[in-house]
């Protein structure tokens, strides 16, 4: 696994664990440690390991509930590409702005790179894709 040193560390356990959800070495409905334990595990205070939990339970990763614990949901596996997605897209957005781009400048980028994949995989298939709804 390839670790951003710069990203917060929070933000890297948490890329972590979605990457073991990706790749199978964790599954929907494992139970998680207790925050305290992991934190240990982690060898990380409790409140990062908390703050992790919390982005786990955000993406849609884990569900938590007091008396039962965390548990990865049946989605988890999806959610978990879904934060990594959007990792990756704050890198980008972050590039972004660090080239002096306005966030309707990113936007139009993102949109005109999904066109462009969209145009591609049109030739590719010889098929045109509907114009409505969109």
């Amino acid at each position: 696994m390839v670790v951003d040193r710069n990203a917060p560390l929070v933000d890297q356990i948490a890329n972590q664990i979605a990457l073991f959800l990706v790749c199978g070495a964790l599954r929907r409905r494992d139970r998680l440690p207790p925050a305290d334990a992991a934190a240990r595990h982690a060898s990380v205070g409790k409140k990062t390991m908390v703050a992790v939990y919390q982005i786990l339970e955000q993406y849609g990763m884990v569900t938590s509930t007091q008396g039962v614990g965390t548990i990865f949901t049946d989605n988890a596996e999806r959610a978990a590409r879904r934060y990594l997605l959007s990792d990756q897209a704050v890198a980008l957005i972050r590039k972004g702005h660090t080239l002096d781009l306005r966030e309707e400048e990113i936007a139009g980028i993102f949109l005109a790179a999904l066109q462009r994949i969209e145009t591609q995989r049109t030739t590719e298939t010889g098929t045109i894709p509907p114009t409505e709804n969109r």
